[in-house]
């Protein structure tokens, strides 16, 4: 039971808060005298199982991140060859005027993207590229 704000702490025959079982006494000493063994093997089984789902945790992580990035990449890659096949303008500064609020983004992207030894998906930079090239035909045939 925990105290009110404001109530003092009290505390059980053993040392230990009320409520609180033996081997949790404020006295380091006392606390490892009372310690009791099943407690200690459930800690300690709960603490393996943690463990073991933290990994688990970050390699699921790691794998999101690998996929997010790489999605992100392949589109970056493909947006980079439409301005170069279309536009005639490096990418960087056309993201730098039309997607200014993500561009710095983009920097950190290819960090990311070196940092983990990822590439463009080929398949996906050329659909990319096609449909932004698609769209622009389109755009210079209505002639705006």
């Amino acid at each position: 039971m925990r105290p009110r704000v404001g109530e003092p702490l009290r505390l059980g025959p053993g040392g230990q808060r009320d409520g609180e079982p033996p081997g949790y006494e404020e006295d380091i000493e006392e606390s490892e005298e009372n310690t009791d063994p099943a407690t200690e093997a459930d800690m300690d089984g709960l603490e393996a199982t943690v463990e073991e789902y933290l990994g688990f945790v970050a390699e699921v992580l790691d794998r999101l991140e690998r996929s997010l990035a790489s999605d992100a990449l392949s589109l970056w890659a493909g947006f980079c060859a439409f301005c170069e096949e279309c536009v005639g303008v490096e990418a960087q500064k056309v993201a730098a005027v039309v997607l200014e609020p993500v561009a710095g983004r983009i920097e950190d992207l290819e960090v990311r993207a070196k940092r983990l030894g990822l590439e463009a998906d080929p398949e996906t930079v050329e659909e990319i590229r096609e449909g932004l090239a698609q769209s622009w035909r389109g755009v210079e045939e209505r002639g705006v």
